[in-house]
């Protein structure tokens, strides 16, 4: 299968590894580049709603973890769970109202937890409004492949790497 030769490639672009090896939330604009209105501190409270419900979802539940981990050793690319709050009401991809306070029209990426119970701090977790459950990847070069095809459709909104206070507002930036 020609799509499989990408997907199990664990080789991440030199230039993006260092970036990668840093960032703990990215927050994308919706389709064709398109953003409601909102701030810095509203994109960070999305991110922040999105890591703290997705981790809590996994810190909760050691079969979900088990089975997650089980499930990416042999594909790239799973969904996860049950809808998380942020995550609002279910729409379609173009879908451009806005939920205040919820995921709306943007994707949040995100790393998984790392916790002395959950060991998932290289995992990648994804969370839409138009997907019925989050997915995560446990595959880096996976990831950037697919950011790199739809960072054509989203611009990079918001980024927050480990270190505290290091978010970054960098409206409509082009990624990838």
């Amino acid at each position: 299968v020609i799509s499989g030769i990408w997907m199990f490639a664990d080789e991440v672009p030199e230039k993006w590894q260092a970036y990668f090896d840093n960032v703990e939330v990215m927050v994308f604009s919706g389709s064709q580049h398109f953003a409601n209105t909102r701030n810095t501190d509203e994109f960070e409270h999305i991110a922040d709603q999105c890591i703290t419900q997705s981790h809590q979802r996994l810190v909760d539940d050691e079969g979900l973890v088990e089975q997650v981990k089980k499930r990416l050793s042999r594909s790239p690319l799973m969904p996860w769970g049950t809808r998380l709050d942020v995550q609002g009401t279910q729409r379609s991809a173009s879908c451009r109202e806005n939920e205040p306070g919820k995921i709306s029209e943007l994707l949040c990426l995100l790393r998984g937890p790392k916790t002395d119970g959950v060991d998932m701090g290289s995992y990648w977790i994804g969370i839409v409004r138009h997907d019925e459950t989050p997915y995560v990847t446990g595959r880096l070069s996976w990831l950037v492949d697919h950011i790199a095809v739809k960072g054509k459709k989203r611009g990079l909104l918001f980024a927050r790497d480990h270190t505290p206070d290091s978010s970054i507002d960098v409206t409509r930036e082009e990624f990838i």
